[in-house]
């Protein structure tokens, strides 16, 4: 709210008409966690090297 300077109901409207994150995970081919739980550049290499090897 700070750095758009929303209001709590302009968020609470947007944040009411986002997909489920359970929902877009369905829907993806491949999934990066940046929520800590592992390492980002790991997974980032992972799938550089897959998708290189489409190449």
């Amino acid at each position: 709210m700070k750095r758009d300077h929303a209001s709590y109901e302009e968020v609470s409207s947007r944040m009411s008409k986002q997909m489920l994150q359970s929902e877009k995970e369905k829907l993806a081919d491949y999934i990066i966690n940046n929520d800590g739980s592992e390492l980002l550049i790991p997974q980032v290499l992972k799938l550089d090297a897959l998708f290189r090897a489409f190449a």
